[in-house]
């Protein structure tokens, strides 16, 4: 199987509290995350969408704890799969990919 993910740099990726409010945050399974990182954990790619207008410059969908881990733990890079939503709303895209598999 192909992988469909790009390596791009944390700095590249904004946190949107329209989809992620800084409440829903847990510090405490992004500390979780952090020590998995550093036992060598591979985390599955996080999910962006290109900002329109700004080249080269994503905001999350799915994975902000993954992404706060990688940060806090002084990575520079991260895995992510960039989506497309068309006409999707990337607040409902987020929920569902919230809520997992059915």
């Amino acid at each position: 199987m192909k992988n469909d993910f790009v390596t791009i740099p944390i700095s590249d990726i904004y946190l949107d509290e329209y989809i992620y409010p800084r409440e829903n945050i847990d510090h405490k399974r992004i500390n979780v995350f952090v020590e998995n990182l550093r036992d060598n954990f591979k985390f599955d790619p996080i999910k962006v969408q290109a900002i329109p207008g700004q080249k080269g410059k994503y905001r999350i969908l799915d994975g902000a704890h993954r992404w706060n881990a990688f940060k806090k733990a002084g990575r520079r890079m991260i895995e992510a799969h960039i989506r497309v939503l068309n006409k999707m709303d990337p607040l409902l895209y987020a929920a569902r990919m919230a809520m997992g598999p059915r």
